[in-house]
């Protein structure tokens, strides 16, 4: 869709909407005048097999509606250049993937939630979706289990939910939020310069992806002015986004088994050693470390650190640092009280549970989680001090919401 927004560069402080059509192939443009121009897409950003088969920009207003082929609309903020952000004092609510289906369930199979109080519970956090309200941002970690599954009409009805009700908001990447905290560790220590602070939830295009893709970075790379070209990242992306879930075709799983396995062995070697907690701990952490992998060397590098102030980072203040950062510090306890518990049986999707969820905890202002999480959660955030609004029933989060005025 975005190729053609530089027909419209000498028009664009007129424009009320610019619309893409599937069906007929073609671009339309109306300015303020009321003049409305259609041209023949040349390069048509549809697929044959697409679900999503209309788009209409509004960039006064900042809006993006997106329809499918079933004839379901959905809405998406767009960011400004002034502003990638703007929450206006809406709390942001993280919910697990499980959440999300209970609210898809809520729309389109209220049958199948079993009591009455969590479908109240989920109706009101619609409402309150719906109303601008909260802010229900989606992740790629909900991206990609959604788009797995295998029952196309619930994997469209969850789709479809979660596009509407996020309205493009993201989290960012779990590897760059870490990647920001130990930055900011060093930036802090080291460099004595903090970093600003990190929009961790974000209109800003491809956040949810580590690292974003250059290529689809295509507003940046045309005569477009810079406001106008912020724009059509963020439409780009956030188009894409809600394309790929919302495909008519389950994408195959991709699990990683050998960070199971290798934690499942750890584990178990532990609980066969005649330790301490405290000496297994330690043990733990080397094991941590070990996981982290080059993520440490590699915020050194793009921090610009020589060899003696890496060193001296690492030495010095690193330890101590992890336990202060919102995220990988309850990563960190996670991933110890899971190794202590010699019961603790590993699983495919802990790798990732555990990234978005201590993400979601570490800078949400409330999050909804599966029960066992929850718990874990719990009670690292006791230990490191801190005060979480996590709940593993939607009606504990309702009454929290109802009790902040909302």
């Amino acid at each position: 869709m975005i190729p053609y927004l530089n027909d419209a560069r000498e028009v664009w402080p007129s424009i009320i909407s610019i619309t893409m059509d599937s069906a007929s192939s073609t671009a339309t443009i109306v300015t303020a005048d009321n003049h409305e121009t259609s041209f023949p897409m040349l390069l048509s950003p549809f697929e044959p097999s697409d679900t999503i088969v209309r788009s209409t920009y509004y960039p006064k207003i900042n809006r993006l509606y997106l329809m499918t082929h079933h004839g379901d609309t959905v809405a998406a903020e767009i960011p400004t250049l002034s502003n990638s952000a703007p929450r206006n004092d809406r709390p942001v609510i993280y919910l697990d993937q499980r959440d999300w289906s209970l609210l898809a369930n809520c729309l389109h199979e209220p049958e199948r939630i079993r009591l009455a109080v969590q479908h109240d519970a989920a109706e009101q956090l619609i409402a309150l979706a719906r109303e601008t309200k909260i802010i229900l941002p989606m992740s790629l970690g909900h991206m990609a289990e959604t788009a797995r599954w295998s029952d196309n009409k619930r994997r469209y009805h969850l789709a479809l939910t979660l596009a509407e009700l996020s309205r493009g908001w993201q989290m960012r990447h779990p590897l760059d939020i870490r990647r920001y905290e130990l930055q900011q560790s060093i930036a802090t220590r080291i460099k004595h310069a903090p970093l600003p602070p990190l929009d961790v939830f974000t209109l800003e295009g491809c956040a949810a992806e580590s690292e974003p893709r250059s290529d689809r970075n295509y507003g940046t790379r045309t005569g477009l002015s810079m406001a106008v070209a912020h724009a059509v990242d963020a439409l780009t992306c956030i188009s894409s986004y809600f394309a790929a879930i919302l495909d008519s075709e389950a994408l195959e799983r991709n699990p990683i088994p050998g960070w199971v396995s290798e934690n499942q062995t750890f584990t178990n070697w532990l609980a066969k050693q005649s330790r301490t907690s405290s000496q297994k701990r330690k043990s733990i952490w080397a094991r941590f470390l070990a996981d982290l992998g080059l993520e440490p060397v590699h915020a050194a590098l793009r921090s610009g650190l020589s060899r003696s102030e890496m060193e001296a980072w690492l030495e010095t203040y690193f330890d101590g640092d992890i336990r202060t950062m919102a995220s990988l510090g309850l990563f960190n306890e996670i991933y110890q009280d899971k190794h202590l518990n010699q019961r603790t049986v590993w699983h495919i999707n802990d790798l990732r549970d555990m990234m978005f969820i201590t993400c979601g905890a570490g800078y949400a202002d409330y999050v909804l989680g599966e029960r066992s999480m929850v718990s874990h959660v719990r009670q690292a955030a006791r230990r490191l001090h801190r005060e979480i609004h996590i709940y593993s029933d939607i009606t504990d989060l309702l009454f929290s919401l109802k009790s902040a005025g909302l």
